[in-house]
């Protein structure tokens, strides 16, 4: 996405995509709570062609990669973006939207507009299969091998998902469902990372009313977790944001329920820390406690990439090898 294509989406449709709803309109500008904090009265305006913000809480304002690089940082504006934070802001936006390219066009009064077609679009899911023909392992269980992880440990919690894009195309992967009903994809081939349907935090509760919470960055990380700590389904209450733009969504949804403890496995990247730390910021007070499991993979980006490491792991592609049973069971 370049920047000519990325100022001509409305804000109002950034915010819908994080969750964010419009709380009421005066003189054609339409009212947010803030999405950088938590707040009762809006304090968030944008004007009247939907281009432009303010936030009255902090005295700050400006055009959709101003916002973009304000929610992805978390970190107070100050003047112009540089190169650098166009670019970070170009990519949250990509995330956020979950297509690349043109997009929409402007609105051209403030006036509801509808829900943004997504860029692909569900087609049908089944439970995920680890055995195919002859009991050969899938090509999405070979994969899932490369990267460290247990097939059949996993299963439970995937979906084999078909899903066509604007082209009309079908396309084929796993992943997982998400809370608004869309996915969390890999998609089959590639192996590239997608959204399908409205892209969103994933949850699976406990069967007990008390149980930890598990936090996890990525699909692959909570997979690497399943793989190697073996919990009985329903053990713990699992949370996996699928994106670190998605952390404010996440926040919103922790908020309606009771503190709980939360252990997270953070990823060690900037944007990772940041998405980390702000969530961290919220849960302490909110009366929740926990700690994190950093530990397990000092000096990698994630717990996934050391465990690669550990197994010998290159991850070429799926058809030249796997690890062995016995390495996955490690």
């Amino acid at each position: 996405m370049d920047i000519k294509t990325a100022k001509t989406i409305p804000i109002n449709q950034l915010l819908q995509r994080l969750g964010c709803e419009v709380v009421k309109t005066s003189g054609g500008c339409q009212w947010y709570r803030s999405p950088s904090r938590i707040e009762k009265t809006p304090s968030f305006k944008l004007t009247r062609d939907a281009n432009g913000w303010y936030d009255h809480g902090t005295g700050e304002g400006g055009n959709i990669l101003d916002l973009a690089y304000r929610l992805h940082s978390g970190l107070p504006l100050a003047g112009k973006l540089d190169g650098q934070h166009v670019k970070e802001a170009l990519m949250f936006i990509e995330n956020v939207m979950g297509v690349r390219g043109s997009l929409t066009t402007p609105l051209q009064q403030s006036q509801p507009t509808s829900p943004e077609p997504h860029a692909f679009t569900l087609v049908n899911h089944a439970p995920f299969a680890v055995y195919g023909r002859g009991s050969s392992l899938t090509k999405s269980a070979l994969y899932l091998g490369t990267r460290g992880v247990n097939a059949e440990r996993v299963a439970p919690y995937l979906e084999d998902v078909t899903f066509v894009g604007s082209d009309g195309k079908k396309r084929y992967g796993f992943g997982l469902p998400n809370v608004s009903g869309g996915y969390e994809i890999r998609r089959y081939g590639d192996w590239a990372k997608r959204s399908v349907g409205t892209k969103d935090v994933t949850m699976f509760k406990a069967q007990r009313e008390v149980a930890p919470w598990h936090t996890f960055y990525s699909l692959i990380d909570f997979c690497t977790f399943i793989t190697v700590d073996k919990p009985p389904i329903g053990a713990y209450n699992y949370l996996i944001i699928n994106s670190d733009s998605l952390v404010d969504i996440a926040i919103a949804y922790l908020d309606g329920l009771p503190a709980g403890f939360m252990i997270h496995y953070p990823h060690m990247d900037e944007s990772g820390q940041r998405a980390y730390h702000k969530l961290v910021d919220f849960l302490t007070t909110h009366g929740w406690m926990g700690g994190d499991k950093a530990d397990l993979y000092p000096g990698f980006k994630d717990w996934t990439e050391a465990r690669e490491q550990q197994l010998g792991l290159t991850i070429p592609s799926v058809w030249s090898s796997r690890p062995s049973s016995s390495k996955l069971d490690q």
